[in-house]
Order: C-alpha cells, then sequence, then structure tokens
C-alpha cells in the first residue's frame, strides 16, 4: 500500500566483516542499526509475528532482500518496498501428485539490480488449501523452486516461470516437479560404470535472459544421483518439458572416461521415463609444467585447453551464457578442461576426449603467453612442457629542475617495435605523465605502466616550453624478466638529448 510496516524485523549481516545486527520497524516503518563495520552488506526484511509451528513458513515467505554498501562515518539509506512499480499480485494453487500442498513454500528467484548480486527473491508460502499469495511481482522471467513439506523431510525442485506484463493480477498454478527418468551409464563396450555423477539440465528456453539465476539454475539442475554398481541411475522431482542429461565421472574415472550428455528429452506430468543410456566415451589425460624464463616453476598459473576453432573460448562462454544466449552446460564443460600449476609447476588435467586442442596460460605476473598446439590421443597421459615469460612492473616519473615539481608535458613508453605499450594501450588510464595542475600533494608520484615483457624501451618525452613550443626527447631502458623496474627520469639528465 505504501505505507510504513510496522512490527517487521531488519537484518543486516556481512560474510566479509562476519557482523551481524537485527532491529525492528516503528509504527511508519523506519528501522535504524548503528555501529556497523564499513564494507558490503545484505539486508533483508521479515516478520517476526508468527508462532513456533509456522516460524520458517513465515519467516521465508516474507523475506525481501538488498544490498547496501555502508561507509566509515557515514550514514546509509535504504528503502525496502513490497510493492514494485508495474508489480503484478501472482496467485494460485501449489499441488502434488493431484493434491494441494498445504505449508509448501515457493521461492522466486529472478534479476533486481538492488538485490545482491543482482539477484531478487520472492517467496509465499501455501495454505491450507495449497493456495499461495505473491503481491506485486515484477514481470519477467523467474526460476521457481518449491519447497514441500512431507512429514519425513523437506523436499524441493524447481520450474521455470513467467510473469507477463501489462496486467493487475495473474493466476499461476504450480505442480510439483514428479516425472522420473530411469538409465544405465555405460562404457563403450556397454558395461556398467558405478559412481558417476548424473544431472538433469532443463532446456526451457525461459530460463534464458535471467542472467546469473539463469546460469546457476542451468548448472545446478533439478535433481542429480551416482550410477549404482550396474551403472544404473534414477533421477526424480523433474518437470514436464524437455531435458538434458549430463554423465561426468570423477576422480580415478575422469582417467579413462570423460563426459557424455542426451539433450532433447522429453517428460509429461508424472511420466517414469525409462531406459536411457549414457555411453561414456574414452578420454585422455594431459600432464606438464610450466617454468619461466630462468627455468624456475610458476605456481599458480591457470591452463585452459580448447578447441583449435578458439570459438568456444570460456571467456566468451561466460559472458554468453551469463547473458542467456548459451547453455551454462557449455560453460561448465569447458571448466572441466582447466587445471592449476602446483609449487612445482606441475599440472594435470583429466577426461579430456581425445582431438587437437590449444593450451593458454594465465597468470598475474605473465605476459602474453601464446596459445600452444596440442594433439590428444588415448593410451598413456600426454606430456607437454611449457615455457613462459614473467612481465616486468614499470614504473616511471619525470622531475623538475629543483628535483621535486613537475615540467610542463607528456610521456610515452615505446617497445622495440615502435609500439606504445602499459596502461594507455591496455585499460587507457596512462594519462600525461607531467602537468602544470598536478592536485596531488606528491608532486613526484610513479606513474604505473603495468606488466610489460622483458625488451628494450623508449621513453619519449615532450617538453612544453612557456613559448608554448614542444621539444622531444628520447631516453632508452632495458627491462629484465620479472623485474621491478622505476625509471626515473630529471631534466637535466635530458640537456643531451
Amino acid at each position: 500500500s505504501g505505507k510504513g510496516q510496522a512490527g517487521a524485523m531488519v537484518v543486516a549481516a556481512s560474510i566479509a566483516k562476519g557482523a551481524l545486527k537485527a532491529s525492528t520497524t516503528k509504527k511508519d516503518g523506519s528501522f535504524a542499526l548503528k555501529a556497523l563495520p564499513p564494507g558490503p552488506y545484505v539486508v533483508f526484511k521479515t516478520r517476526i509475528d508468527a508462532t513456533r509451528t509456522d516460524l520458517w513458513s513465515q519467516v521465508v515467505g516474507n523475506v525481501r532482500l538488498r544490498a547496501a554498501t555502508v561507509r566509515s562515518g557515514k550514514v546509509t539509506r535504504i528503502l525496502i518496498e513490497d510493492r514494485s512499480e508495474g508489480g503484478v499480485d501472482l496467485f494460485g494453487t501449489l499441488t502434488a501428485q493431484g493434491k494441494p500442498a498445504p505449508g509448501a513454500v515457493l521461492t522466486l528467484l529472478g534479476q533486481d539490480k538492488k538485490g545482491p548480486l543482482g539477484i531478487g527473491v520472492r517467496s509465499a508460502t501455501a495454505d491450507a488449501k495449497g493456495h499461495y499469495r505473491l503481491p506485486s511481482v515484477s514481470p519477467g522471467k523467474y526460476l521457481a523452486r518449491i519447497t514441500n513439506y512431507t512429514r519425513s523431510r523437506p523436499v524441493g525442485a524447481q520450474v521455470a516461470v513467467e510473469v507477463v506484463k501489462g496486467v493487475q493480477r495473474q493466476r499461476l498454478d504450480l505442480r510439483f516437479p514428479d516425472a522420473d527418468l530411469f538409465g544405465r551409464i555405460v562404457d563403450p563396450s556397454g558395461k556398467g560404470i558405478p559412481g558417476v555423477r548424473v544431472r538433469a539440465i532443463s532446456e526451457d528456453g525461459r530460463l534464458r535472459g535471467i542472467g546469473l539465476v539463469g546460469m546457476i539454475a542451468g548448472n545446478a539442475g533439478a535433481d542429480r544421483d551416482r550410477s549404482a554398481g550396474d551403472g544404473s541411475f534414477h533421477l526424480n522431482r523433474l518437470a514436464a518439458g524437455r531435458w538434458t542429461l549430463v554423465a561426468e565421472p570423477r576422480g580415478d574415472l575422469s582417467n579413462r572416461f570423460s563426459s557424455a550428455e542426451k539433450t532433447g528429452i522429453v517428460l509429461q506430468p508424472g511420466q517414469k521415463l525409462q531406459g536411457i543410456v549414457l555411453v561414456l566415451p574414452q578420454a585422455s589425460v594431459l600432464e606438464g609444467e610450466v617454468k619461466d624464463g630462468q627455468g624456475q616453476p610458476v605456481r599458480g598459473a591457470r591452463i585452459t585447453l580448447h578447441p583449435e576453432d578458439r570459438t568456444k573460448d570460456p571467456t566468451a562462454l561466460a559472458e554468453a551464457a551469463i547473458q542467456g544466449k548459451a547453455p551454462a552446460r557449455a560453460l561448465a564443460a569447458s571448466f572441466r578442461k582447466q587445471g592449476r600449476s602446483d609449487s612445482h609447476g606441475h599440472f594435470r588435467i583429466r577426461g579430456l576426449p581425445p582431438g587437437a586442442y590449444l593450451l593458454s596460460v594465465e597468470h598475474p605476473k605473465l605476459v602474453n603467453p601464446k596459445p600452444i598446439p596440442v594433439q590428444l590421443q588415448l593410451g598413456s597421459p600426454s606430456k607437454v612442457h611449457v615455457s613462459v615469460v614473467r612481465g616486468g612492473h614499470v614504473r616511471v616519473r619525470v622531475l623538475g629542475f629543483d628535483g621535486r615539481s613537475f615540467p610542463r608535458g607528456s610521456v610515452r613508453v615505446l617497445n622495440s617495435e615502435g609500439q606504445e605499450v602499459g596502461q594507455r594501450n591496455l585499460f587507457g588510464l596512462l594519462r600525461g605523465l607531467f602537468g602544470g595542475r598536478n592536485k596531488s600533494k606528491d608532486k613526484s608520484a610513479w606513474i604505473d605502466c603495468g606488466l610489460l615483457p622483458p625488451d628494450r624501451y623508449t621513453l619519449v618525452i615532450t617538453e612544453k616550453g612557456k613559448d608554448g613550443k614542444a621539444k622531444q626527447h628520447k631516453l632508452s631502458r632495458i627491462l629484465q624478466e620479472g623485474e621491478e623496474a622505476r625509471w626515473e627520469i630529471r631534466m637535466e639528465d635530458l640537456k643531451d638529448h
């Protein structure tokens, strides 16, 4: 209604700071949480006027989440609204096996710029007849999580839903997913493989475009199981629709087999589909070591394998998956082709299908390592030795004749091929190195040029005289691998250049 809500409980929690404080709202809906350590917080509102028997459902059903940042000595103000502009009053019935599901909790996850990680959470609890109501839900696509409280334990499942735009009320009856899948995981000879993780992933297009929520939902799967001794598995609580099955060997199994998937499996409500068979292909193992130009092992380097066509690069896949333009399982598969080097520079990546790959290496102190072609075959592990180059960290400053103040002018850093390098080239941050209006108290501050490869560099200093004419000077410097270089230039040193 837009009026202040009295008697609500507001909690501010910070995992980073280990802080947790709560308060209740006054008659006008106002609240205050004081003496919080500075940092990021998740703020949520719920109710505390419930009995012990329905406390959980009341708390979950009334949660509103918001993200906030507390700054030292400042007051952070936050507005928590139950009703949003253009919101739709959602209502309907939650059923399980054709009967009302009293006490079941419906939780909607969707995009919300004000929520933590851009995710908004809305929840409602079904009454004794299975009816629920969610007021003022923003139109859009949501992942609906239904938790049914049975006699033995809570059971959860998920479906994709959409709240339509341009209406005031929408009826959305939801059936607790109850379809089942039965099958086996076998090797190429047809023998059952035990201990393989199997996941069901929804192909519902409505999960696309929900950003991080859709990515999490698509990767998590509605249900999962591990194959038994004969390779058999059973997945339940699946919603009607199209599904993909993914089988992923773990541990020692990934030394022999890679993952497999079957797409386009169609399920009807309550269906018990049997006879699904997934064949795990034989796999390769890649072992190797990463060393720098001085023969020293590189620890913590991330090694990634991707097809030679470069169309399935993990970074591009991550962006596409978050935007809803690519299946999240493709991103997950790319991470299975990654490893990290240990303290000795060694790495090992298992479960790789045979074929041609490009191996790339990433590390904060490495500069522009080129991808290495790798051919993987079945049999003993393939081995590769990767040589990389550690970059040198370059900082530059120019001092005037008094040894302190900046003269007027600018500086550029060129590599041996005459190309400008440094943070101007990479991030657009390398400004004019010295100018008459430097507001910094430290007139001789170092300018960070970032990480550069070993090379001979030319510093081009352009000095502007009082008459407005520019005079250019050039100095040469050599950067060694891994060097922490501080190149200081004094104006008196430029007389002969």
